[in-house]
């Protein structure tokens, strides 16, 4: 009995090949980063995908600038994902991806905005972990680490306790000046009391010498006008 195998081996819409340095587009197409170089020609601002024809802005720095999408490039710290449905294999490991890898014992941290998704970049820019959206909207051109990649790990570490060294300075002297400015408030709202009392003592006084005016002014009308 004849059997095939079927292999789910991504391949680039534009070349029908294995994925080549691939990088994700904003819309959330895939492509070689050789191919896109191709297509966008002597364009320097958008070009509309291939595949869904939105319209897609060219990051600083270029085409290469475009995050690469470790899921379907194989590399020794992925595994690309194969499967044949009329062969039955027996396997020690399950396949895994970047983004889920359910067989893993390594504690997995999550995307703060974005519960679950597992982090997958620190943005040198922003000085944050970033899920694989984020990145896409908000952190796309920005400078930044894989946090998978074991050669960028130590250093991701020091920046994120460099960053918490400088948030914790930086919480001190904001409570500082909180200090500060509540004593600050609370000089203001007594100068602030004192003054209106003043005025309501002096408005008090003017209001009492206006009526001794008028009631003399009136004393006077009625005394003229008996004579």
């Amino acid at each position: 009995m004849a059997t095939a195998s079927v292999s789910n081996t991504p391949e680039c819409s534009i070349c029908c090949e294995g994925f080549k340095k691939p990088k994700i587009l904003q819309c959330g197409h895939t492509f070689c980063l050789g191919c896109i170089e191709t297509y966008i020609g002597d364009k320097t601002e958008t070009f509309p995908c291939p595949i869904c024809q939105q319209d897609v802005k060219i990051p600083e720095g270029g085409v290469k600038m475009f995050i690469s999408n470790f899921v379907v490039e194989p590399s020794p710290r992925t595994t690309q994902v194969t499967t044949s449905p009329t062969t039955h294999v027996t396997s020690t490991t399950s396949p895994t991806t970047h983004l889920t890898d359910k067989t893993s014992s390594k504690v997995k941290y999550h995307c703060p905005r974005h519960r679950e998704r597992p982090i997958d970049y620190y943005c040198l820019t922003c000085h944050c972990v970033l899920c694989h959206i984020c990145f896409l909207k908000e952190h796309n051109g920005h400078e930044y680490l894989d946090v998978e990649c074991e050669t960028v790990k130590e250093k991701a570490t020091e920046l994120v306790l460099t960053s918490e060294k400088f948030i914790q300075n930086k919480t001190k002297d904001l409570e500082e000046t909180h200090v500060v400015l509540v004593e600050a408030r609370e000089t203001l709202q007594r100068f602030t009391e004192d003054a209106c009392s003043r005025i309501t003592k002096q408005t008090d006084k003017i209001i009492a010498d206006i009526k001794a005016s008028s009631e003399r002014i009136m004393t006077d009308v009625k005394n003229k006008s008996k004579e």
